[in-house]
């Protein structure tokens, strides 16, 4: 695949439903005779930046980081991250931390409030809410099937449901920011309040996790290293649902709640030519599970790259192959 399609597949796809709702949400707090609370919110600096780092970004979630790994890298030297990889890494940090307060502020706190705490949709299916809530706004005003409104979190008082709904939405943008700034992020962000500090990789980590454990695990014993004694795991790019499989929970709460430790076991690409098949793969490890050995993790560095090594496929395999299926057919 060319790497055009590869940055596709680590996309944060639903920002692209919930992006111009936070823009058009800072644009209505702009303008003349806007509500107090929302005219303030356009007045606050940090969250008008934050917002135009939203407005601007292409949605991709490189890690920002030299030590981050991101498609076509060149994983035996990691090339010191881009302007534009800078810029992506900081918007997509940005937009992850807000989607966790918006869930927050509009599902949960929702629920919360009529007994329902303990019932709350799973993350796919309060992403579904949201999407649902917002896109039927014309209609609905706000207000889910059950005839609650969901926007009450933004506070009584406001002229129409939908500065509700756009004073939350920025609400959530300057909650988003505060939460970077405290202690469950210190780690990852010892300097929060200068916006381009905050790297995606320095949030979005895998963790191998052996059965065994300690050593066994990558990072681990030689191969690889945590990114900080306190940030365990490897730098990636990817997220929530992209289609290069790299999930974590949308609900977080601290700079280590973005780690995952799975993915596409096994990727593949095989082409039938005459006589043979032109076949590439890679695998998140290496054939061998002894540690200190060469091949414990040496395609590893390939797979968080999303890049492959060329299989060696002999036309004798193939005719062999062959005569094994052709033998089971009726």
């Amino acid at each position: 695949a060319d790497l055009e399609t590869i940055q596709h597949n680590n996309q944060l796809l639903d920002a692209a439903f919930f992006r111009p709702y936070i823009v058009a949400a800072l644009a209505n707090a702009g303008r003349t005779g806007a509500p107090g609370p929302l005219a303030a919110l356009a007045a606050d600096p940090q969250v008008a930046a934050a917002v135009g780092r939203l407005g601007a970004w292409d949605l991709s979630t490189p890690t920002g980081i030299p030590q981050g790994y991101d498609p076509g890298d060149d994983p035996a030297m990691l090339p010191a991250p881009s302007p534009a990889e800078v810029a992506n890494s900081v918007a997509a940090t940005l937009y992850a931390v807000w989607r966790s307060q918006f869930v927050g502020g509009v599902i949960d706190a929702t629920l919360a409030k009529v007994g329902l705490a303990a019932h709350v949709p799973d993350d796919e299916h309060a992403l579904r809410a949201l999407k649902e809530l917002l896109a039927g706004f014309p209609n609905n005003h706000g207000y889910g099937h059950s005839g609650l409104f969901f926007f009450e979190g933004a506070g009584p008082g406001l002229p129409t449901p939908e500065d509700s709904r756009d004073l939350l939405i920025l609400q959530c943008v300057r909650l988003a920011l505060d939460q970077l700034a405290g202690g469950a992020f210190a780690d990852a962000f010892p300097t929060p309040r200068n916006l381009n500090s905050l790297r995606w990789g320095r949030l979005h980590r895998i963790v191998f996790q052996h059965l065994l454990g300690g050593p066994f695990d990558i990072p681990g014993a030689g191969d690889f290293g945590d990114l900080a004694p306190k940030l365990p795991g490897v730098a990636k790019a990817g997220g929530f649902e992209t289609i290069d499989a790299a999930s974590f929970g949308i609900r977080v709460t601290g700079e280590n709640d973005f780690m995952f430790g799975s993915g596409p076991a096994r990727r593949f690409i095989g082409e039938l030519v005459p006589g043979t098949i032109d076949a590439h793969e890679i695998i998140p490890g290496g054939e061998s599970g002894v540690v200190g050995s060469p091949l414990r993790a040496n395609q590893l560095g390939a797979w968080l790259t999303d890049s492959y090594h060329q299989l060696l496929i002999t036309s004798e395999q193939v005719r062999e192959n062959t005569a094994k299926v052709t033998h089971y057919l009726p």
